[in-house]
């Protein structure tokens, strides 16, 4: 999967997920704040990280000892391209 290929799956992802807690989802940024611009609790994070597990193939969280804050869209995509070598 190509890095671009990545981000526009988590993107989607994220997208959905909003969705379904019936909120609006707006265009997602690379600097879109995960938690506070997107209102995203800690067990809708836990099932983003299932759903990209699923659909990618990795969970970057645990292939690396690792601690690396979340904080934006952009974290997000740096740390599943990482996860993904």
């Amino acid at each position: 999967m190509t890095r671009e290929e990545l981000e526009g799956e988590i993107a989607k992802q994220i997208q959905d997920l909003l969705k379904r807690s019936g909120r609006e989802c707006k265009e997602l940024e690379a600097n879109t704040r995960v938690f506070q611009e997107l209102r995203m609790d800690s067990f809708e994070f836990a099932e983003l990280v299932m759903l990209l597990e699923k659909s990618t193939g990795i969970d970057p969280f645990t292939q690396s000892s690792e601690i690396v804050p979340i904080d934006t869209i952009q974290d997000l995509y740096d740390v599943y391209a990482k996860g993904e070598r």
